[in-house]
């Protein structure tokens, strides 16, 4: 009677599964050696090499014979764990991969010609999920905000359940609304700000492929806008109002950015005058400037700061000098009160001016004695 030796494997291409083996026989120098592999495949598998939830899968077994494809029937497969691997058929080897987690998948049969043995293999099979993960990130975010003007960054990323990242992973982005967050790459995620509201941003990944569905996220952005203001004070008077700027004052330029109710600082900031003839700036740094002559100029300050996006303000300024007329009678009789009006004139257009400020003075009250400084009213 000749004895047989069966070697039974279990294998699985790609090398993506840890094989599992029994040798079920005896050695003889007149053995014949037998090889059972157990194999699974599915689209997903031979694309990606990932074992996901929710594949549909196909388990198949070769027998060969001194390395000869052996012809079998009736193969039985089994699963140590159905609610991870699922077995359809049992014959066909038609399998679900149901939940996370790690199964034997096992598959026997008895062949008539060898009634006292049973060739089987086994294999265990990892089956995992996929997780994706949507950031955005800004080098200009002021308490958390994304600000108009702005340019982002949304990155995506594919991990497994163990937390490996997959690798060469395609996304899609897109914006629910163009006016405020505009893509200017759908494929890098590089996006523009573009107005104030709320948008949702999806990523839809087009590689790996998974079952089901694509594989997406939402991730909604709030966009706030900001606005820069550039304010103006006289370093001569103390102030400065409409219609006030004089040839020969001495100025300061400052900014700061309004967020609603939130006063922002401003950091970083260059000032430029369009006529320096006019509006000479001393320091473009500090904002110190002089009205030079008269004239029209146009300031605009710029600025570098790490907590807000790039954007300019600016402000058209008018140069002229002055005249004051004061008028009232010139030689009331003593004990009457009396009333003199003071008007500011712009030299250049011959218009009436601003008059804020003004504060009237007598040179000798025993003559003449002011009883309102701002209103004129004066007794004699």
């Amino acid at each position: 009677m000749m004895r047989y030796r069966y070697l039974v494997a279990g294998l699985l291409p790609a090398a993506a599964f840890a094989a599992g083996c029994d040798d079920v026989t005896m050695a003889e120098e007149d053995a014949t050696e037998f090889q059972t592999t157990i194999s699974v495949s599915s689209t997903i598998i031979e694309t990606t090499g990932d074992t996901l939830v929710g594949d549909t899968v196909q388990f198949g077994v070769t027998v060969t014979r001194d390395g000869s494809l052996f012809r079998v029937s009736a193969p039985r497969f089994e699963s140590s764990d159905s609610d991870v691997v699922r077995i359809v058929d049992p014959t066909t080897g038609a399998a679900i991969f149901q939940s996370t987690g790690r199964a034997i998948v096992s598959v026997a049969f008895t062949e008539l010609q060898f009634p006292d043995s049973m060739l089987r293999a086994a294999m265990t099979v990892p089956v995992d999920s996929l997780s994706l993960n949507l950031s955005v990130l800004s080098d200009f975010v002021v308490s958390g905000d994304t600000l108009v003007g702005d340019t982002v960054q949304f990155s995506a990323s594919v991990k497994r359940k163990d937390g490996r990242e997959v690798e060469n992973a395609l996304a899609f982005f897109q914006s629910s609304d163009a006016n405020v967050v505009k893509f200017m790459d759908v494929t890098t995620g590089v996006a523009e700000l573009t107005g104030p509201g709320i948008a949702q941003v999806t990523v839809t990944f087009l590689s790996p492929i998974v079952p089901g569905p694509p594989l997406s996220a939402v991730i909604p952005i709030r966009v706030t806008d900001f606005a820069v203001i550039l304010s103006l004070a006289s370093v001569s008077s103390g102030t400065i109002e409409v219609g006030d700027t004089l040839v020969s004052d001495s100025v300061r330029f400052s900014v700061f950015a309004r967020k609603g109710e939130e006063t922002l600082p401003v950091t970083n900031p260059t000032f430029v005058s369009s006529d320096l003839s006019v509006v000479d700036i001393l320091d473009p740094r500090t904002g110190r400037a002089v009205f030079a002559d008269t004239g029209t100029a146009v300031v605009t300050v710029s600025f570098t700061d790490p907590n807000l996006p790039r954007r300019t303000a600016s402000r058209t300024l008018r140069v002229t000098t002055y005249r004051v007329d004061v008028s009232g009678p010139t030689s009331p009789p003593m004990g009457d009160v009396v009333q003199y009006v003071a008007a500011v004139i712009d030299t250049r257009s011959g218009q009436p001016a601003g008059t804020s400020g003004r504060k009237f003075s007598s040179s000798n009250t025993s003559v003449a004695e002011i009883l309102d400084s701002h209103g004129g009213e004066t007794f004699i």
